[in-house]
């Protein structure tokens, strides 16, 4: 296997801990059911949003994979300006979309927002810096010898 292809398995790790930390958030019920059930007096119906989750994890999904593009593409060496803009559009939109998702949402749809703010502050502050780092280590420069 090509060296250039093991930076998929810790990408696959944290793609994996940040759909267990949504899953495990939509085990709780949310504010709203909370309110209802002590106004009238009842219990919690509280049912898991299996496909919701889903969802958040699908989205994430795509985000990761644009890592693995960034990573593993023989395009994104070639051209490293025009793959890491490319792969920027997803941490410049789903944090500016989670300012119209915050309002009253679930506790999974909060963990994503958690997570996508964590992983657009690695996109922009850390990974400028480790992407030539690895680039310069896993796609050395042939010389003509």
């Amino acid at each position: 296997m090509n060296r250039r292809y093991f930076i998929l398995i810790p990408l696959f790790l944290i793609w994996l801990s940040a759909c267990g930390y949504i899953a495990y958030q939509g085990q709780f019920p949310t504010q709203e059911q909370i309110d209802n059930a002590e106004i009238l007096s009842l219990q919690i119906q509280h049912h898991y949003p299996t496909s919701e989750i889903l969802q958040a994890c699908f989205i994430y999904a795509i985000w990761i994979a644009s890592y693995a593009f960034l990573f593993c593409s023989k395009y994104a060496v070639k051209h490293p300006f025009i793959s890491y803009a490319f792969c920027s559009i997803l941490p410049i939109l789903l944090p500016l979309l989670s300012f119209v998702w915050a309002i009253d949402v679930p506790p999974y749809i909060a963990a994503l927002i958690i997570v996508i703010w964590a992983s657009s502050l690695f996109h922009f502050l850390i990974l400028p810096f480790v992407l030539p780092i690895y680039r310069k280590y896993i796609y050395p420069q042939q010389s003509n010898q």
